[in-house]
């Protein structure tokens, strides 16, 4: 996995785990039985390479194909096209009921790395319950993995996972310490990338997405040559954060605003200040959209 993460290795692991899975067929009393294959030691090599699987799987930024195969052991016939349509709530019982917290903090990893690889709205109904279905089944398995005096021992690299995932999943900050570490080193773009992942993972997260904004912007000032992608990715972010507009948004508005003014849509930021100056209480946000109202008035005027 460390040195090929290919789709192609991960199918193959797939076909072996199926294989193990399968009936071992009759045993000839005759003969000395192996210890290796035992029923106990078919089902734990076979859920050993499934947990190989799904990574190899995730390794290859293939997340449908990493849930569906973490989800096998519930759902034997699941095909990839089935997953849109998948009821969360139907599986959620059964994931939860699961013993062995490797194999649940596994399917917690796949359901939420395919949650976050839906590029879609923050307001994505299915997109959110498949995060909140992550968070649960990896904050159940720590506990079982805290009730364990085995597993920890040996399985050091799925506890250290499934702590890692809890901290995605439960703490936005998590996210914010990192980039402001990042942005400090100038990995503007590892920083960018970071406050992305964090932001689809915490999609009412403001602190994120703001973060998100200004590293973006950074971005674009330092790399002429995508300066239009990045900020266009910029201005989709704020309006997500003025969709609803309150006080608490007015300073995303005026931000947007100035994007705008950035990316020639006078008319556009023209609106968004005049409505700053319609619903804002802080004499300085009136005052700076005046002013801009202003400057952008004199420029239409100008021959």
């Amino acid at each position: 996995m460390q040195l090929t993460p290919s789709a192609a290795m991960a199918t193959n692991l797939s076909q072996v785990a199926r294989d193990l899975e399968a009936p071992a067929g009759s045993i000839d009393s005759r003969s000395e039985l192996d210890p290796r294959e035992k029923g106990d030691a078919r089902m734990t090599a076979a859920s050993e390479i499934r947990t190989a699987t799904v990574m190899a799987f995730l390794a290859a930024n293939e997340p449908a194909a990493a849930l569906r195969e973490s989800l096998i052991p519930w759902r034997a016939n699941l095909k990839l096209e089935d997953l849109p349509a998948l009821d969360v709530k139907s599986i959620r019982e059964s994931l939860l009921a699961e013993s062995d917290p490797v194999r649940k903090s596994i399917a917690g990893l796949a359901i939420e790395e395919y949650a976050a690889s839906m590029v879609t709205p923050s307001d994505n109904r299915l997109s959110r319950e498949w995060l909140a279905l992550a968070k649960e089944l990896q904050q159940s398995a720590m506990q079982q993995f805290a009730d364990s005096s085995i597993l920890p021992k040996t399985h050091p690299t799925e506890v250290e996972l499934n702590r890692r995932a809890v901290q995605r999943l439960t703490d936005p900050e998590f996210y914010l310490t990192q980039s402001r570490k990042l942005v400090s080193e100038l990995r503007l773009n590892d920083a960018r990338e970071l406050l992305e992942a964090g932001s689809r993972r915490h999609p009412d997260s403001i602190p994120l997405r703001e973060a998100l904004v200004q590293t973006l912007i950074d971005e674009a000032d330092l790399r002429p040559d995508q300066s239009a992608e990045l900020m266009a990715r910029a201005i989709e972010q704020l309006k997500v954060l003025t969709a609803n507009p309150s006080q608490g948004s007015l300073g995303s508005e005026l931000k947007l605003a100035e994007l705008f003014e950035r990316v020639q849509n006078e008319a556009g930021a023209q609106l968004l200040y005049r409505q700053v100056v319609e619903r804002a209480t802080d004499p300085r946000q009136q005052l700076l959209a005046r002013s801009r109202l202003a400057v952008l008035q004199v420029r239409a005027e100008a021959p």
